[in-house]
């Protein structure tokens, strides 16, 4: 179990002997503390809010409730936009990852044509992430002394 903020992880306190059915309700409870929380303080809880959206998204999902897991995670999902949107760098990471499970369920209810373009939409941040990791990495090199040689022909 791990605590943040005050709040205990509903999800975490499931042992692996409890049902989906226990898991979900969890998923549930801990969605609620964290929209009053993010009521209250809504820069502090906020992504907390996302994830539990995301959490409660692959609980539903596990156990067939195909339609209510879509739901869920497109408002996580939709959250995770927002806060993209204010800090790039911190959110891209988890927005690139709540649109491959979307796409996931998607893909599991035949919606192919919406998979596509939310794989495409992947695709797209995970080239930004890719390009700027590759950026930071060579800037920290340079700093570190090192060079890069061109290998010429």
């Amino acid at each position: 179990m791990w605590r943040k903020g005050g709040v205990w992880s509903g999800e975490l306190e499931c042992t692996g002997n409890q049902s989906l059915e226990a898991r979900r309700g969890a998923s549930r409870e801990g969605l609620e503390i964290y929209r009053e929380l993010a009521a209250q303080n809504r820069d502090t809880f906020l992504p907390d809010l996302a994830s539990s959206l995301g959490n409660l998204g692959n609980r539903l999902s596990e156990l067939g409730r195909r339609e209510e897991a879509l739901e869920a995670t497109r408002e996580g999902l939709e959250i995770y936009r927002e806060l993209a949107a204010q800090n790039r760098d911190a959110f891209l990471p988890a927005l690139a990852s709540s649109l491959g499970n979307l796409g996931n369920m998607l893909s599991d209810l035949g919606r192919r044509i919406l998979t596509l373009r939310v794989d495409h939409e992947i695709e797209a941040l995970h080239r930004r992430l890719s390009l700027k990791q590759f950026l930071v990495q060579k800037s920290w090199g340079r700093s570190q002394g090192w060079f890069y040689a061109r290998e010429d022909s």
